[in-house]
């Protein structure tokens, strides 16, 4: 719920001559950082925060109470409110050069805004002044368990260039360090990988930072695992928070069509209707929600969360990933996968596409799982095992080379993956991409031709063919990816959602 109600953003609109009032919950603004606004500032800037307590301050229609009180720091005017109109010595039009920042004394206060602001304050970053945003992931690098790590490192990293403070909750650790200029907050490993349990021991973890959390504009709960806890804890404070669902562990394998194995068949029958139910209410506390994907947004709004807020807003390639010129010369035609050896991958539909290829065509899978076994027996009895090679895992930072020496990437999914973010490095490496028509990799794909039915061999070969054929396809690649997938892109819509749910608060 806003604090300031419809009448006092109306008044404030009027007097300040602006286009907007939008109320955020926003940090204290130190000495230094005053000085460090000053000096960003091609104008006057104005600095807002309540006086009294903000308990004092309207929370409905009721007319509002203020006093103004203006004060000189510098090139800052700082203006203490307690009357319906702001009285300021200084007259602000529209057309000045100046910026209007909100900060908090004991609680929240308005922030108005106009495209003044953007150009005189902050250009090109985020336009709603001093905002902390505190993401709390199950595990963050150097602990690293797959692309969800990867994604929320590029999150932090990003995001800190674009707002007043941003720090990790993690685990797996159980102490504070600095990861890449970000503060990271680590606490013991979580017991279990059930989620009722690594829920509650959060929880109780994350509690003991309480006085920390509440100091945060939003909280961003990042790999599902912990949204119950970061659900609960947000609700009790009443902070703003904003929840990623890159995942489906919160709902039945048979609701995104994956067979369960037997453990889960058990925990499905015994707890999703019980234990599990008490797990998606405590999800459902956090204000807005972020698919990766509009395909992963359906399931979960077919799949009981209809009732909640859900944005789509893709993962950010990783500027870092810079992929050298190839330096192999092959006379054939290098095909790439790189992923987990997992039934969901469908790689065994690739290997069963290399028997329907020509002779001059290799593949190369770079992972490792549960069925790598099976795949190298059926490469042997397909009699292609001489043009398909299986590497292993490879560390990230030795994944370009990979990228370098390809061809064609191919991504062979069979169910619908929330995303693919090898999809993008293909793309940034220049490479065509093939991927099955199901999921969010398929809305990566900007070439309907290239996109085939998942189980289907014979289609994925053909499309392997006429992906051969075809010129240009990879500098159209790179070039897409650079503009839809970048940091600054992902970024602002990521912006646009803490911005909603601050408002909503």
């Amino acid at each position: 719920m806003p604090l300031y109600s419809s009448s006092t953003s109306t008044a404030l609109r009027s007097e300040m001559s602006v286009d907007s009032v939008r109320c955020y919950h926003v940090s204290d603004l130190s000495e230094s950082q005053l000085e460090s606004t000053t000096a960003k500032s091609s104008g006057p800037v104005y600095v807002v925060f309540p006086s009294p307590a903000w308990n004092d301050f309207p929370r409905d229609d009721a007319s509002p109470v203020y006093q103004t009180t203006e004060y000189e720091y510098g090139a800052v005017s700082i203006v203490t409110t307690s009357s319906t109109r702001i009285r300021s010595s200084r007259t602000i039009s529209k057309g000045d050069s100046w910026s209007f920042i909100a900060c908090r004394s004991r609680g929240r206060l308005g922030l108005t805004h106009s495209p003044a602001l953007t150009e005189a304050f902050c250009p090109n970053t985020l336009t709603f002044g001093f905002v902390r945003v505190g993401i709390v992931t199950p595990y963050y690098p150097p602990i690293v368990h797959g692309g969800g790590e990867i994604s929320v490192q590029l999150l932090a990293n990003q995001l800190s260039s674009r707002v007043d403070s941003v720090e990790v909750f993690s685990f797996g650790g159980g102490d504070q360090s600095t990861v890449d200029g970000v503060t990271v907050h680590r606490f013991r490993k979580l017991p279990h990988q059930v989620m009722e349990v690594s829920n509650v021991f959060a929880y109780v973890a994350l509690r003991r930072k309480l006085k920390r959390l509440a100091s945060f504009d939003v909280l961003h709960a990042y790999n599902i695992a912990l949204n119950p806890a970061v659900g609960r804890i947000s609700s009790q404070m009443g902070v703003p928070s904003v929840a990623t669902l890159n995942s489906y562990n919160l709902l039945p394998k048979s609701a995104f069509g994956v067979t369960a194995d037997p453990p889960r068949r058990l925990y499905e029958l015994l707890a999703m209707t019980t234990t599990g139910r008490i797990l998606r209410s405590e999800t459902k506390r956090i204000d807005r929600f972020i698919t990766l994907s509009k395909a992963s947004r359906d399931i979960y709004r077919e799949n009981g969360f209809s009732d909640v807020s859900i944005d789509v807003v893709p993962n950010m390639f990783d500027p870092s990933f810079e992929v050298p010129e190839g330096d192999e010369s092959t006379n054939g035609y290098q095909v790439l996968f790189v992923g987990s050896l997992i039934t969901e991958k469908g790689v065994e539909y690739l290997i069963k596409a290399m028997s329907k290829l020509p002779s001059d065509v290799s593949l190369r899978v770079v992972g490792t799982g549960d069925q790598k076994d099976k795949l190298e027996t059926l490469a042997c009895e397909l009699n292609v095992d001489s043009r398909v090679e299986f590497t292993g895992q490879i560390p990230y930072d030795r994944l370009r080379k990979y990228y370098a020496t390809a061809d064609l990437f191919v991504h062979p999914g069979v169910w619908p993956e929330p995303f693919g973010r090898t999809l993008l490095e293909a793309m940034q490496a220049g490479l065509p991409v093939v991927t099955t028509d199901i999921g969010g990799p398929s809305e990566i794909v900007p070439q309907d031709e290239l996109r085939c039915p998942p189980r289907d061999p014979t289609a994925l070969a053909e499309t392997i063919s006429l992906a051969r054929e075809q010129t240009g396809i990879g500098t159209e690649n790179r070039a897409y990816v650079t503009e839809r997938y970048s940091p600054q892109s992902v970024v602002d819509q990521l912006c646009d959602v803490y911005r909603t749910a601050i408002d909503g608060c």
